[in-house]
């Protein structure tokens, strides 16, 4: 897992680990980890350390719809939102309310496919980040249309802006990820090196690679893992048989198991495809959240169980948000929407940043269609970061633009990590 790696050696590398499902570590070597250490017999009691942390990051592929996921309730902001959606706005009645005012006295609600995602924000668990995309710098409309703004590279391109978000430097397309990055950071602080920090059920990659770390990749087809779980007590939690479920129940197991084997800071990936709704957006919609939102739910009930809901915060980023407009009966490639936050270190059951005016000639939209994202992911990205444990002064490594939007280290970046003093100052 450690050493210079050529470029050529790297892609045929993660084509074989694509291909075959095969973890990015040899059996023999997973095998041996757990024998030598002599924790098969220990998978049955699940523990954590106190200071354990894990990350979740969840892609929502193809581009999120996130202005038909987080809508405004009060009346004339509503209005705006049913104007301008036109055939696509959710009937005000179907909306989830969200226990939420923000400073201007305006309400939210949640999409309607979405009940276990609102229960946890309303139980403070949750939170959403509002107006977050890929920004090189801030950028404001006048500089846009003045042709001066500096954009990120392909923006409305999905390779481009999934691989932007997973690295956050989006002016490069040869930027490691900044998951892979944290790794190479806080993998000595495990106390088990021979199990990788990153583990991916959905597959390989841009955040999870670092300059020396790749993921690796769980797979029902790993006999080793499959061994591991079956010596664990199965969790009480129900998960539905669903694609997105099930990459879920493998993190939880493997949460459980994790305590055990020496690992301290750990990172998952996991990867939910559909969003790209060109066409019928409110029926595939609804269902791609109703798959999302049951498999969070399900998830957190399994950390509730496990007492490790304060240790593992799981976010989602998605390649970019859809047009405000309607295409006829989908919407079309964007820039700027809402991230959503869970876990019980999230100072929940708030929206942070400015939810933008869905009016077509609102100061944060360009071509009567896209919002011009105020949140970088910089911000939101390096916030997760340091509740992580990775140290002010390795922030600017990480993160090559974080200078252009957070400049001080006593204070969250955005605020929606519950960390103390100690956390900001290391």
């Amino acid at each position: 897992m450690s050493g210079k790696k050529s470029t050529k050696n790297k892609i045929s590398r993660r084509k074989f680990i694509g291909t075959t499902g095969c973890a990015a570590m040899g059996s023999t070597a997973f095998l041996s980890s757990f024998t030598s250490l002599g924790m098969m017999n220990s998978l049955t009691a699940p523990s954590q350390p106190d200071d354990y942390r894990a990350l979740v990051c969840i892609l929502l592929a193809g581009g999120n719809d996130a202005y038909n996921m987080v809508v405004p309730t009060s009346s004339e902001p509503y209005n705006v939102y049913a104007a301008s959606r036109s055939n696509l706005a959710l009937p005000y009645g179907d909306l989830i309310q969200l226990n939420y005012t923000d400073p201007d006295g305006i309400h939210y609600g949640l999409h309607p496919a979405m009940p276990e995602v609102a229960h946890l924000f309303n139980s403070g668990k949750a939170a959403v980040i509002s107006n977050v995309g890929t920004l090189v710098e801030p950028v404001t409309k006048t500089q846009i249309l003045a042709g001066t703004a500096r954009l990120p590279l392909g923006l409305k391109s999905h390779s481009d802006q999934s691989r932007h978000w997973q690295t956050s430097a989006p002016q490069s397309r040869m930027a490691n990820g900044w998951g892979g990055k944290i790794a190479e950071i806080l993998k000595t602080g495990n106390t088990n090196q021979d199990l990788s920090m990153n583990l991916s059920p959905g597959g390989t990659n841009f955040w999870q690679a670092g300059n020396k770390i790749d993921e690796f990749t769980l797979s029902n087809q790993h006999d080793v893992f499959t061994a591991a779980i079956d010596n664990l007590t199965p969790l009480t939690t129900e998960f539905a048989d669903t694609d997105i479920s099930n990459q879920m129940k493998r993190v939880a197991q493997s949460i459980a198991v994790s305590g055990n084997l020496g690992m301290e800071r750990q990172t998952y990936y996991v990867k939910l495809s559909g969003f790209d709704t060109h066409e019928e957006l409110l029926n595939n919609h609804n269902n791609l959240l109703s798959l999302l939102s049951g498999a969070i739910g399900s998830f957190y009930e399994a950390m509730d169980e496990l007492g490790t809901s304060e240790k593992v915060t799981t976010f989602t980023i998605s390649d970019f948000a859809r047009t405000i407009t309607s295409n006829g009966s989908g919407t079309d490639h964007a820039w700027g929407g809402h991230s959503l936050v869970f876990g019980g270190a999230v100072n929940g059951s708030q929206i942070y940043g400015k939810v933008p005016s869905l009016d077509l000639q609102g100061d944060r939209v360009v071509d009567k269609n896209i919002v011009i994202p105020e949140i970088s992911t910089d911000s939101y990205f390096a916030e997760l970061a340091m509740w992580m444990g990775v140290p002010s002064s390795s922030l600017a490594d990480i993160f090559p633009n974080l200078e252009n939007f957070y400049t001080t280290s006593t204070e969250n970046p955005i605020g929606f990590m519950n960390m103390t003093s100690q956390d900001l100052t290391t």
